[in-house]
C-alpha cells in the first residue's frame, strides 16, 4: 500500500470514528417552490445532486452549470446561489452538519472535496441518492439512522475516488 494511500485511510478514521452527525435538511426540489434563487450561506455541508436538467450553481462568485448526474458540494460559510437553468428539473438537496466534540467541524477543511462532480465514475452514487430519497419519502422505521449511514456511504463513495479527493500531510492529525 502506498504511503499516500495509508495516510489518506487514517485521515478518514481519525476524522469519522468520533465525528457526529447532524441532518439540518434533506429536501427534493422540482419547481420553483422552495428553491431559493438568492445569494445566502450556512453552517453545514450541501451536498445537491442534480437528477433531472441543469442548473446554474455560483459559489464564491464563480459560477458553475451542473447538470444531470452531477454533484454539488458547497462547504459551510461559503456564499452561493442556485439557479435553475431548464424549466423541468429535479434536485435533492442533502444537509449535514458535522460535529466533534459537541463543536461543528468544517469536513471540507481537511478533504479537498471538488465542488462539482461528475458521479458516472463514483460507484454505487445513484443508489445511495435513491435510498435517501426513499428514506425521506417513506419515513419507515429506523429511516433516520439508515439516512445517516447513507450519507456515510456517499462521503466514502467521493473520497474512494482517489483522483477528486487531496489530502495534505498537516491533516493526518487534526482528528486524533
Amino acid at each position: 500500500m502506498s504511503d499516500m494511500k495509508e495516510m489518506s485511510e487514517d485521515i478518514l478514521y481519525n476524522l469519522f470514528r468520533s465525528l457526529e452527525i447532524d441532518l439540518m435538511e434533506i429536501a427534493f426540489i422540482d419547481r420553483d417552490e422552495g428553491f431559493l434563487e438568492e445569494s445566502h450561506m450556512h453552517n453545514w455541508l450541501d451536498i445537491s445532486f442534480v437528477m433531472k436538467g441543469a442548473l446554474c450553481y455560483e459559489i464564491n462568485k464563480t459560477a458553475h452549470t451542473v447538470n444531470e448526474g452531477e454533484v454539488v458540494v458547497v462547504s459551510p460559510g461559503k456564499l452561493h446561489k442556485e439557479t435553475r437553468l431548464q424549466e423541468d428539473f429535479e434536485v435533492l438537496f442533502v444537509c449535514i452538519c458535522f460535529k466533534k466534540d459537541g463543536k461543528s467541524v468544517d469536513i471540507t477543511e481537511n478533504i479537498q472535496i471538488p465542488e462539482v462532480i461528475n458521479v458516472t465514475n463514483l460507484k454505487g452514487i445513484y443508489e445511495i441518492f435513491d435510498c435517501i430519497l426513499q428514506e425521506v419519502t417513506y419515513r419507515d422505521p429506523g429511516y433516520l439512522l439508515k439516512i445517516k449511514a447513507q450519507v456515510l456511504n456517499l462521503l466514502v463513495s467521493i473520497c474512494r475516488n482517489e483522483s477528486l479527493v487531496t489530502f495534505s500531510r498537516e491533516d493526518a492529525f487534526l482528528f486524533q
